[in-house]
């Protein structure tokens, strides 16, 4: 996709710092550049939405308070995509700015977006770290595991980074045994989900229970235990992520029959 921008036009607006965005009416701006609460960086086009071409941007200045991606979920699935591509894109130009191959500093590429080194004529592309998450079924219960990381007692499924080499689903198998000390098998797609914190590529599956017994790591998990539909910890993933969803199918594979 070119990113070139006709900057009269009335657009949407992504404007991005960090993680967070700036919300207007609930909703992202839509407006011409010059109709901005704030001053806006350079500006490029990453999608297009009901004929109105959507642009990113970085606030310059002092700038009203910005809102957490999280914080809003769940969004509808086009907005949902809007955001999240903004968010990773962003991420691109603000951790990918010099070099890789030679250090030089990098321009954003004309015909496309990417980062490209004026120098070595180098292109990098937006990073995509591609991570699993799993539901394990062991007949009517689903295990839960509270992580490390998580200081309000949330309970979710299990999940980790792809490493190099791997397939999904030994990734799946191999998180599992780390993390619980468990075997499972039947490993099966289930949805996937992009999460922009900073880059991530969520794949979702389920699984069934083969053998062992629970020892958690005591590094990423510091609990897990198994859970049945009508007894689910008090703190679950929110709405809108595909963590929910999972937790979600196996609830009603046993309140639909």
């Amino acid at each position: 996709m070119s990113n070139t921008v006709q900057m009269s036009n009335t657009a949407l607006w992504c404007i991005c710092e960090k993680s967070t965005l700036f919300i207007q009416n609930d909703s992202l701006p839509c407006c011409r550049r010059e109709e901005l609460p704030f001053p806006a960086g350079e500006a490029i086009t990453i999608a297009e939405e009901d004929g109105l071409p959507v642009f990113l941007a970085s606030p310059v200045g002092d700038h009203p308070q910005f809102t957490s991606f999280r914080s809003m979920l769940p969004v509808d699935d086009r907005r949902y995509y809007l955001i999240s591509r903004a968010l990773s894109l962003h991420n691109m130009m603000t951790n990918h700015t010099f070099c890789s191959h030679c250090g030089h500093k990098c321009t954003l590429a004309r015909k496309e977006i990417a980062m490209r080194c004026p120098n070595c004529h180098a292109l990098n592309y937006p990073p995509i770290s591609p991570c699993i998450i799993v539901a394990i079924h062991r007949d009517d219960r689903l295990l839960l595991a509270r992580h490390a990381s998580h200081a309000n007692r949330l309970a979710t499924v299990l999940a980790g980074f792809l490493e190099a080499g791997e397939t999904l689903e030994q990734c799946v198998e191999r998180e599992i045994f780390e993390e619980v000390s468990l075997r499972v098998k039947n490993i099966r797609y289930f949805a996937s989900q992009s999460w922009s914190f900073p880059s991530q590529l969520m794949t979702a599956f389920t699984c069934d229970y083969a053998s062992g017994e629970i020892a958690v790591d005591n590094v990423e998990i510091h609990e897990a235990d198994w859970f049945s539909s009508t007894n689910m910890p008090e703190v679950i993933p929110m709405h809108g992520t595909v963590a929910r969803r999972l937790i979600e199918n196996f609830i009603s594979s046993f309140t639909d029959k």
